[in-house]
């Protein structure tokens, strides 16, 4: 999302942005919260982000200065380390995602292209994962992983329209009639998880505010603002037709990552290989902020 504003105001290229996983948790989280709730939730969210965002922006505009010192200046050194712990706290969250969903997904690859002979467990995926992200994360210039990103976008948009595509024609073979069934207005006995996936959505993007106002070229940082908040709106109305597309497609059998949905066959493995292939390019930017 960020990349995709910057370029468009000119930009110096200081900072690249991942496109995570959290779409293919929508479907799920659709299901969990139903349609009334999780339409008021994604709306409540963003009106909060946007809001918390432009108010940052502000401070920025009027100080010129980073997270932690914005919170020096009002509160002090207690306001600077707490800031720095949310902010690390925070992309560490987001991070311990990808460990689970590449590992998961790893796994299935793995039994998948030995017919079920090797099986590893997820606790070994995820150590072999860590020996690959801690050198990667040392890494300091992120402007060494432009090209590596601009990869893991194009893996996740094929991705994305291999699974819309397998939706879509479930859809289209049980009838409009029969998934219409799945899509409940509210579920009572799991609304509460969707609270966390309307949140999760955003994947550390508040970390990314500041940094690309500070990318923009000096005659348009006044465009950034509304601009930021189109693009983000926009992405979640993709988030939104998506998750309901494939919610009804798999009704009750959705699964929490959507790869798991596919049929057994060549197509569900590629897409598994390249959402965990662009998460592994894309993890050292999350760490990056």
């Amino acid at each position: 999302v960020g990349g995709c504003v910057a370029r468009r105001l000119g930009a110096r290229p200081r900072r690249v942005v991942a496109v995570g996983p959290a779409v293919l948790y929508m479907p799920k989280g659709f299901e969990e919260g139903g349609l009334s709730f999780s339409f008021a939730m994604l709306l409540l969210s963003y009106a909060l982000f946007g809001a918390g965002a432009m108010r940052l922006l502000e401070a920025w505009r009027a100080h010129s200065r980073s997270y932690a010192s914005l919170m020096g200046k009002a509160y002090g050194k207690r306001g600077t380390a707490v800031v720095r712990v949310t902010i690390v706290l925070q992309q560490c969250g987001i991070c311990l995602t990808y460990f689970v969903f590449v590992a998961t997904n790893a796994r299935e690859l793995i039994e998948f292209a030995t017919g079920g002979a090797l099986k590893v467990s997820l606790a070994t995926l995820c150590v072999l994962q860590a020996i690959v992200y801690v050198p990667l994360a040392c890494v300091r210039n992120v402007q060494n992983f432009a090209y590596f990103n601009l990869f893991g976008n194009a893996l996740i948009l094929y991705a994305l329209v291999v699974l819309a595509a397998f939706a879509s024609l479930r859809v289209a073979h049980l009838g409009l009639d029969h998934t219409a069934r799945h899509l409940h207005l509210f579920n009572p006995h799991k609304f509460y998880l969707f609270i966390g996936t309307s949140a999760f959505i955003y994947e550390g993007s508040a970390a990314l505010v500041v940094p690309l106002q500070e990318a923009v070229r000096e005659d348009l940082q006044d465009k950034f603002a509304p601009l930021y908040l189109k693009t983000i709106g926009g992405i979640i109305v993709v988030y939104i037709f998506f998750g309901v597309l494939n919610w009804a497609a798999y009704g009750d059998h959705t699964e929490t990552v959507l790869t798991v949905n596919l049929p057994d066959g060549p197509w569900k493995a590629s897409v598994q290989l390249a959402y965990l292939v662009a998460v592994v390019f894309t993890f050292p930017l999350q760490l990056f902020p």
